[in-house]
């Protein structure tokens, strides 16, 4: 009879070790993973992303903006999210020509969205430390080439994307 009330009491206390180590996990990736659907060109050949969240990036890390200030944007700006490429990271020198700006590669410029707003090309000349440099992959992306858009600060990168389709 105790053997079998211990064996009893050794079932339970896996079954709750299991339930419980669930938990943890399942917490985890609810808090540390984000799943993103493009819904616009602006990254090619990409229509779902899954972020991890981090503060370590690199450069060509597609990235998980939420609350950045866009000067055109008629929703509320928190619920806002973007998804772009990390172009140039802080300390990266900025050239800008007629039409186009270079950092790594040349990224061509449009003149207006195509809703018809007029875009400034960006004047910055050094990626500040605390910022980032983001681009689209699609030329008429509006990001980090148009002062509407500006450089990104690091606190508003919720992630990197780990996995693409």
């Amino acid at each position: 009879m105790i053997n079998k009330a211990r064996d009893t009491l050794l079932k339970l206390r896996f079954w709750i070790l299991g339930i419980v180590i669930s938990l943890v996990i399942g917490w985890f990736l609810l808090s540390h993973t984000r799943l993103h659907l493009c819904l616009t060109p602006s990254l090619e050949g990409i229509r779902a992303l899954l972020f991890f969240k981090t503060n370590n990036f690199s450069q060509n890390d597609i990235v998980f903006i939420q609350g950045h200030v866009y000067k055109h944007l008629d929703v509320p700006l928190e619920n806002q999210i973007f998804a772009k490429r990390i172009v140039g990271l802080p300390g990266d020198i900025l050239i800008r020509d007629i039409d186009t700006i270079k950092i790594i590669k040349a990224l061509p410029l449009v003149q207006k969205t195509k809703e018809g707003h007029s875009l400034t090309p960006t004047q910055t000349q050094v990626v500040p430390e605390g910022h980032v440099f983001v681009a689209g992959d699609h030329p008429r992306s509006i990001d980090s080439r148009y002062e509407e858009f500006g450089l990104v600060p690091v606190e508003k990168i919720w992630g990197k994307a780990v996995f693409t389709w």
